[in-house]
């Protein structure tokens, strides 16, 4: 149930289960109370770090991912006007693909 937290895939879950000493599913109402408040702790500390992108998770991520997309809008760089008119800005190919993206059309 970490992973459902904006940030936390499945490694990061694996890594933090491994460092309070849990393998495998193990359910929350077996675990033992200094394990959850070591969770609880790592992952408010990971939802509120401003400084190390890496290490953010939550809202601390989703803010610096739409400040990053932002500031490409602003600069009106090539990946900040695919943002904007909602095509794939990684180089897909958008003629067969992508039909959800162009769906969506501009944000006029």
């Amino acid at each position: 149930s970490l992973s459902a937290v904006y940030g936390f895939g499945r490694q990061r879950a694996k890594r933090l289960a491994a460092e309070v000493g849990l393998h495998g599913a193990y359910p929350l109402n077996r675990m033992r109370e200094s394990q959850r408040s070591y969770i609880r702790r790592a992952l408010a500390a990971a939802c509120v770090n401003y400084d190390d992108p890496a290490q953010a998770a939550g809202a601390a991520l989703q803010k610096e991912v739409s400040l990053n997309i932002k500031r490409l809008k602003e600069i009106r760089c090539y990946r900040g006007i695919r943002h904007e008119l909602r095509l794939p800005s990684r180089g897909q190919r958008t003629k067969g693909n992508a039909r959800t993206r162009r769906r969506m059309g501009p944000l006029n």
